[in-house]
């Protein structure tokens, strides 16, 4: 996922990674399209689940109300995915890694994310 703003996650023991407060800044200036894929993620991991979007959240029929695209959701919502964003050089580090910044073009493909996107929008 940092690989859409141009980070890369590597060992600790291949060398330095970045200074964190460029990592940091290039994180906050890709908040949204990093907090997107985010909550993307989430989407993937709740429908893999069994879970449906619902009006109402329920946890015993599986059904939750921010599983609609990352637009469609309120602002709270939405602060909750960049938050958890935020801490992603914190999980990094603990993990024993460490972000460096991607050398070269980035070329990435938004195609799976659109598919993903129709596919939420006709399930509610």
């Amino acid at each position: 996922m940092l690989a859409l703003a141009g980070l890369i996650v590597v060992d600790a023991g291949h060398g330095p990674g970045a200074d964190r407060n460029t990592v940091q800044a290039v994180i906050e200036q890709n908040i949204e399209l990093l907090s997107e894929a985010e909550h993307d993620g989430w989407m993937d991991y709740k429908f893999n689940s069994g879970w449906r979007y619902g009006e109402k959240r329920d946890k015993a029929k599986k059904l939750h109300t921010a599983l609609v695209p990352y637009i469609d959701l309120s602002e709270d919502d939405k602060c909750k995915d960049r938050n958890a964003v935020r801490c992603y050089t914190d999980i990094v580090e603990k993990a024993g890694f460490l972000i460096r910044l991607e050398e070269g073009p980035i070329i990435l493909s938004r195609d799976k994310v659109n598919w993903r996107k129709e596919l939420i929008m006709m399930e509610y």
